[in-house]
């Protein structure tokens, strides 16, 4: 969704909070995806250093962070890579120092209970069973309100049970993650809707964004673990959430094959697996008086306590960056942070 909707659905959500905001030592938000990460990273800060982290979606996330004002974010959490009008925003609100750190790597599970039949599914199954309006079928882009109540309305390999998605909403990157990857990835597997993509590349964002709100998508909120919880209740009921939470799950849900991938940390750091992902953050280092905790917090996100084998954001379920990305972004660190004395 463009920016300046997304404002305009957040602005009043988050302008309340935004003027409370109180003075911390770290104050970080952002992404439900990459919360659990920032949280376990925080634990490894020296105890002179007091960390604030509000779970907040990647855009509300980013809405905070570019305003200036005292008491806004120095770092926000994200699950996608900030957009050319994000950046804008910040400049045009004095947010104009602004490092970027890809950590680590992230696949969007689609993932169900148990006691489901439902095993595989392709992104074109998952765009027909999703969009709001699809083709009709008759050989041309003439767009009809989404008919498919079953998924076996989509193929008679399906189970006959009904269309139950439980996914995060507006202000979510796992949702945008996942628009791009599944479900635009899956309308361009129509011919007609691949030309579109390329003769009329807005119109076809705006048909792809558009979830339906007829019960087959459910937007279940922004906590992963809760519609993790929602899904091991239900019979039939998919969650979209992240890689990390399916394994803190233990067991007691399943992940749903992709275009014939089952999500797993080889599959996702090999990019195999259609749904995988970067996580970011990023750093406000237009903030002297913040500065060396911006730096501590940077330096220790990429430590080889926290990134190395075995490292302890590994054991949270990231797929952390391989030995040469490490390698890279600890001399640009260097590098970087070597102008600025503490």
């Amino acid at each position: 969704m463009h920016l300046s909707s997304v404002f305009a659905r957040l602005t009043l959500i988050f302008v309340v909070g935004l003027g409370q905001a109180l003075a911390e030592d770290l104050y970080i938000v952002g992404s439900s995806t990459v919360h659990p990460f920032s949280e376990t990273t925080a634990d490894h800060l020296p105890d002179d250093i007091n960390v604030r982290i509000e779970l907040t979606g990647t855009n509300g996330g980013i809405l905070l962070f570019c305003n200036s004002a005292t008491g806004a974010p120095d770092i926000t959490n994200a699950s996608r890579a900030l957009r050319p009008d994000e950046r804008e925003y910040c400049q045009s609100k004095g947010v104009t120092q602004i490092d970027e750190y890809r950590f680590g790597y992230d696949g969007v599970v689609v993932a169900t209970g148990n006691k489901s039949r439902l095993t595989s599914l392709t992104t074109k199954q998952l765009f027909l069973a999703l969009a709001e309006k699809i083709p009709a079928g008759d050989g041309s882009c003439r767009l009809i309100k989404n008919p498919n109540r079953k998924w076996r309305d989509l193929s008679p390999a399906l189970p006959n049970v009904p269309i139950e998605v439980y996914g995060p909403p507006l202000t979510s990157g796992t949702r945008d993650a996942f628009i791009d990857l599944a479900i635009a990835a899956g309308a361009r597997q129509l011919p007609c809707l691949n030309a579109l993509s390329v003769d009329d590349p807005n119109t076809f964002r705006y048909l792809v964004e558009s979830l339906r709100v007829d019960g087959a998508w459910i937007d279940a909120g922004e906590n992963d673990h809760a519609i993790a919880s929602t899904v091991k209740a239900s019979r039939t009921g998919l969650g979209i959430f992240g890689f990390a939470t399916l394994l803190s799950a233990q067991g007691s849900l399943r992940a749903i094959e992709i275009d014939g991938v089952e999500p797993a940390r080889t599959t996702i750091s090999d990019t195999t697996y259609p749904l995988a992902r970067p996580l970011y953050f990023y750093a406000n280092m237009g903030r002297p008086e913040r500065m060396s905790q911006i730096r501590r917090f940077v330096r220790e996100s990429f430590s080889e306590d926290a990134q190395g084998s075995g490292g302890y954001l590994a054991q949270k379920g990231l797929v952390p960056l391989s030995e040469t990305e490490l390698e890279t972004i600890r001399t640009r660190i260097s590098d970087r942070q070597s102008a600025i004395v503490d």
